[in-house]
């Protein structure tokens, strides 16, 4: 049995006692069975990437912390191996029977190596690629995260929170949204209403959708409204995937960059992709308000209000409850969604069609069973698996953009195999690293491959048993 890796980030807590505690006695009650020669319990660390980097990076800010003279990656070295000796000292307190002499550390030679040549593997088959789309953006951190980092938190009441930005905390206020009239552009008395809960997106627009069940939608369609800021005229699309006429004001304004089905709108009616987001959410250049750049955008809410209010196209607020907010798990930061390259695993068709069969067919068994169409739903609508984070500490990416081409890419495990792949020296290692729990999801694979080797064990066998939720 393999231990749950610990992170590298702190000490153990009651959570990691209440999970060793019963895996330990699964483990001690296999090794009283006349028929097992040999049980392993093998214990671990996780490198812990974003979460690990944020850690070091906030205690450099204070003169206490032992290792400020060193760079940012050698920091987090000296402090994930301090961690991985309490939490060593933790487990042996705890009086687990695991196996110390066969631990591992997510960032071992033998591990690094094996997720670099499955990446490799996966890359030459497809299975790993690269699109420009919608994905989870944490300002604070300046990187991408996973949807299973992204807490929807749900609000039933109108409130104020404080949400830490770059540039200090600022307050959101939650559960209202706001109705701004965008203007035809031969009428303007004469317009459509729209509601949105993010106004500093407005500044991003590119269209207003309607419903083909709307009044007149056909001949809507064929005019065109004006930007309630920006001069700019903007089309009106009618668009059933993205509008629900039962919704807010009926017409929703379609941002392109900055919004996973106003995307797809995007998408499906030619519309431009206009980012105006920069890296740690300030707004920039794009958002056509030259006094507006450089601001947070969640400051910027405030600044476009008053702008609208200034012109004569704000309508005022409307209670919106309950609803959510997105806030990333790590820094509570909101989440932002932005229009990004980014590197992806192929995890829908047939990867999760066989998964789901497996949950079908019990293959696996989940406890309690209520919990398997729970499951089977959630691979059913899985989607492609975002890898690429754009931090210092983890596994860097092996793949090689050629002759600084942007849809030229290789997968290599070195520099030189690159060079020899490709035909050419003009190559260069791209600098994202890959999500932490893509190297955790192959520990299963290290381990039985360790285990192989050693000449002891003639058969090996998993103990197949997950614990989650503890």
């Amino acid at each position: 049995m393999i231990l749950p890796p610990p992170n590298v980030t702190g000490d153990l807590h009651v959570g990691h006692a209440l999970g060793v505690t019963i895996q330990d006695a699964m483990v001690r009650y296999q090794r009283l069975q006349e028929n097992i020669r040999h049980v392993a319990y093998i214990p671990g660390y996780d490198h812990a990437g974003i979460a690990a980097q944020r850690i070091v990076e906030r205690f450099r800010t204070k003169d206490s912390f032992k290792f400020n003279g060193l760079d940012l990656v050698p920091a987090i070295q000296h402090y994930a191996s301090e961690r991985r000796r309490g939490i060593q000292e933790a487990l042996h307190l705890l009086g687990a029977s695991l196996d110390f002499d066969r631990a591992f550390y997510t960032l071992d030679d033998d591990h690094s190596n094996l997720v670099r040549d499955v990446v490799i593997q996966l890359f030459d088959e497809g299975l790993i690629y690269r699109q420009e789309t919608v994905v989870n953006w944490v300002p604070s951190l300046r990187t991408t995260v996973s949807d299973l980092e992204v807490n929807h938190e749900t609000i039933i009441k109108k409130q104020k929170i404080r949400v830490p930005t770059v540039k200090g905390l600022t307050i959101l206020e939650i559960g209202v949204i706001f109705e701004v009239f965008y203007p035809f552009e031969d009428d303007p008395k004469g317009g459509l209403l729209v509601a949105t809960t993010r106004p500093e997106t407005i500044l991003a627009d590119q269209a207003v959708a309607i419903h083909s069940t709307r009044a007149n939608a056909k001949d809507l369609s064929k005019r065109k409204l004006r930007h309630p800021i920006l001069d700019k005229s903007l089309p009106i699309v009618i668009d059933d995937a993205l509008v629900d006429p039962e919704f807010g004001t009926g017409a929703v304004k379609v941002t392109p960059a900055h919004s996973a089905a106003d995307f797809e709108a995007g998408q499906r009616h030619g519309l431009a992709l206009v980012d105006i987001l920069n890296e740690d959410g300030t707004l920039n250049g794009n958002c056509g308000v030259a006094e507006l750049v450089g601001m947070d955008r969640l400051k910027a809410r405030a600044e476009v209000i008053d702008m609208l209010k200034a012109n004569g196209t704000y309508r005022g607020t409307k209670e919106n409850l309950p609803t959510t907010i997105p806030l990333c798990s790590k820094s509570h930061d909101v989440v932002e969604p932005k229009a990004l390259p980014q590197w992806f695993l192929k995890t829908t068709g047939e990867m999760s069609k066989r998964a789901v069969e497996a949950v079908q067919r019990k293959h696996v068994n989940v406890c309690p069973e209520s919990q398997s169409d729970v499951l089977a739903n959630w691979l059913e609508n899985i989607r492609d698996w975002c890898i690429s984070r754009q931090i210092k500490w983890g596994h860097r990416m092996p793949i090689y953009q050629v002759n600084g081409k942007k849809d030229d890419f290789i997968a290599a495990k070195s520099l030189d195999e690159a060079k020899q792949k490709s035909g050419t020296e003009h190559v260069r290692q791209i600098p994202d690293v890959l999500d932490t729990w893509f190297s955790s999801a192959l520990i299963p694979k290290l381990i039985a491959e360790r285990l192989a080797k050693e000449v002891n064990l003639l058969v090996l066998q998993f103990q197949a048993i997950l614990l989650i939720g503890l």
